[in-house]
Parts: C-alpha cells; structure tokens; sequence
C-alpha cells in the first residue's frame, strides 16, 4: 500500500484510542476510501 492505505490503517488500529496525528490525516482520507470499499 501508499501512504492512503497507512493513513486508513494507521487509524483502524488505533480504534479506541485518540491519535491527534493519525486520526487528522486519516480521518480527511477515510471516509473517501472507506465508502468506496463499502459499495465494492
């Protein structure tokens, strides 16, 4: 994977807990990405 795919999952492992750096990033990209694999 690129640097999208860390960000995703970078996030899912942090679950529970609150990663302001991780979550920024990831969370800007997540939904995106995350939508598309849904509809796949």
């Amino acid at each position: 994977g690129g640097p999208r795919e860390y960000c995703i999952v970078s996030s899912l492992k942090v679950n529970g807990h609150v990663v302001k750096g991780t979550m920024h990033s990831g969370y800007l990209i997540f939904p995106r990405e995350y939508a598309r694999v849904l509809k796949r």
